[in-house]
């Protein structure tokens, strides 16, 4: 025999078609759910391991010929050509990195290059030119987690580029000849000739 509360339930079920599809709808919701909820998991965890850990206290000093360079620094992260990091040379050459204005620098490997210019049209580079562009400069920083070991010496090698020469004045009264064809100087120019003697007698 069959029992009729199951037979009932079955036959519920069938006479129901809204009920089951309102359940079948919200399994799938569900299901949604919980995959945006895997990946936003998966996304936050790659995030953390690939977000520096915060900014460590960076500091230096370049010296050129002996002598303290003035101007700026800048850094581009070799792991992240988006992460860069700035600084002023002080009159003794120094300089302490910060990004984005605050201060310090993320970890990693980074390039270094120096700004230092003489005013002009163009700027003439005070250094050897190499070390004044981040493609092509050879000095590298290393940033640790050890604001500690995070200091570093440069003394930069080469001859920076020569100013440009001054073209030498002319000497008062030396010109170039009049050329061929030129029209004759205005009256007056020339020496006064002198009157022709009457013949002796």
């Amino acid at each position: 025999m069959v029992d009729p509360t199951v037979a009932g339930s079955a036959a519920g079920d069938r006479t129901n078609p809204d009920k089951a599809e309102s359940f079948s709808l919200l399994r799938v919701l569900a299901m949604v759910l919980i995959a945006g909820i895997a990946a936003g998991a998966g996304y936050g965890v790659w995030t953390f391991a690939n977000t520096p850990k915060g900014l460590v206290a960076c500091t230096g000093r370049v010296l050129y010929q002996g002598k303290p360079v003035v101007g700026s620094v800048m850094t581009q992260n070799q792991d992240d050509k988006f992460d860069s990091a700035g600084g002023t040379l002080d009159a003794d050459g120094r300089f302490t990195l910060d990004t984005n204005g605050e201060p310090g620098a993320n970890v990693g490997r980074h390039k270094l290059a120096i700004i230092s210019f003489e005013r002009g049209a163009p700027p003439r580079p005070l250094v050897p030119a190499d070390y004044t562009n981040i493609t092509s400069t050879p000095l590298i920083i290393e940033v640790t987690g050890d604001p500690a070991a995070n200091h570093r010496e440069f003394t930069l090698e080469g001859s920076a580029p020569e100013p440009p020469a001054t073209p030498e004045a002319s000497p008062p009264g030396s010109g170039s000849p009049p050329s061929p064809g030129s029209p004759p100087s205005p009256p007056g120019d020339s020496a006064p000739s002198e009157p022709e003697k009457p013949p002796a007698a």
